[in-house]
């Protein structure tokens, strides 16, 4: 018995309040990837800005470890 998973196959779409908006992202192609063991293909960060002037930063390490700053 064998299962395949795509990859590139997009688990979850989550739309931002509009309060939010996208700042800075260093992941290549703006997509973080994760593999079977939670490690991701590239290392990188996503900026939040809140319309108040507010920022907030998903930091994705190599491991697959994910840290809100």
């Amino acid at each position: 018995n064998h299962v395949h998973v795509d990859p590139l196959a997009l688990q979850k779409t989550v739309n931002l309040p509009a309060t939010l908006s996208f700042g800075n992202i260093t992941l290549p192609g703006q997509i973080a990837q994760f593999n079977a063991i939670g490690a991701v293909a590239s290392a990188g960060s996503i900026v939040f800005l809140h319309q108040e002037g507010g920022t907030r930063t998903i930091d994705i390490r190599p491991s697959g470890y994910v840290q809100l700053q």
